[in-house]
C-alpha cells in the first residue's frame, strides 16, 4: 500500500505527461475495467467495476492532475478541466489505419502521412538542437492539417435526424475521428 500511494502521488504531481487508458478484463467471470495511469517511471493499475467517471474519481489521479494528461479523448477524461489534455498518438494512428483499410477514405491516408512527416521534421529539428520549428513551417503544417480535416468532413457530413426517430443520431467512426481531429488539434 505505501508504494501504491507514492506512485499515485507521483502521477498526480509530476510535470511529465501521464498516459491514461482502460480495458475490459474478466474477474471471477464478470466484466471489470483495468484502469492505468503511467509515465516511463511509474505505472498505477486499478480494477474497478465501472469504466467511466465513477472509476476515475475513485482512483483519484486524473481529478487532481493539472499537468498534461494523454489519452484517447474519451469523454469521461475530458470532464477534468483542470488537467491539460492531449491525444494519444498511438490511438490516432490506429484509428487512421482502420479508416484507410476498412473505409478506403483518402483523407485518412493524407492525415497519417502529414502526422508522420511532422513527427520526422520535429525529430530532425531536435537532432539539430533547434529550439522550435520556424513559425512559417508550423503555419504550413496547420494549414495542411485543416485542409485534410475539411476534405474529410465533406465526405463524412453530420448525419441528419430522421423525423420520428428518437435518441442520439449515430455518426460514423470516420466522422467521430474527424470531429476529434478538428476539436482537439495541437
Amino acid at each position: 500500500a505505501p508504494v501504491n500511494q507514492k506512485i499515485k502521488g507521483y502521477l498526480i504531481e509530476t510535470e511529465t505527461p501521464v498516459h491514461f487508458d482502460e480495458t475490459g478484463v474478466r474477474v471471477d467471470g464478470k466484466l471489470k475495467w483495468l484502469h492505468s495511469a503511467s509515465t516511463e517511471q511509474a505505472t498505477y493499475y486499478q480494477i474497478h467495476a465501472r469504466r467511466g467517471s465513477e472509476a476515475i474519481d475513485t482512483i483519484g489521479i486524473l481529478p487532481k492532475r493539472t499537468g498534461w494528461s494523454i489519452h484517447d479523448y474519451w469523454k469521461p477524461y475530458l470532464k477534468y478541466e483542470q488537467a491539460k489534455h492531449g491525444g494519444c498518438n498511438t490511438h490516432v494512428v490506429r484509428d487512421l489505419i482502420f479508416i484507410i483499410e476498412q473505409k478506403q477514405q483518402p483523407w485518412a491516408a493524407e492525415m497519417l502521412d502529414l502526422l508522420l512527416h511532422i513527427k520526422q521534421t520535429v525529430a530532425m529539428a531536435k537532432d539539430l538542437e533547434q529550439p522550435a520549428l520556424p513559425d512559417q513551417q508550423i503555419a504550413d503544417f496547420a494549414g495542411s492539417y485543416d485542409q485534410i480535416v475539411a476534405a474529410g468532413l465533406l465526405v463524412n457530413p453530420t448525419p441528419i435526424r430522421v423525423a420520428g426517430k428518437r435518441g442520439r443520431v449515430k455518426q460514423s467512426f470516420a466522422k467521430n475521428m474527424l470531429d476529434r481531429l478538428r476539436d482537439h488539434k495541437g
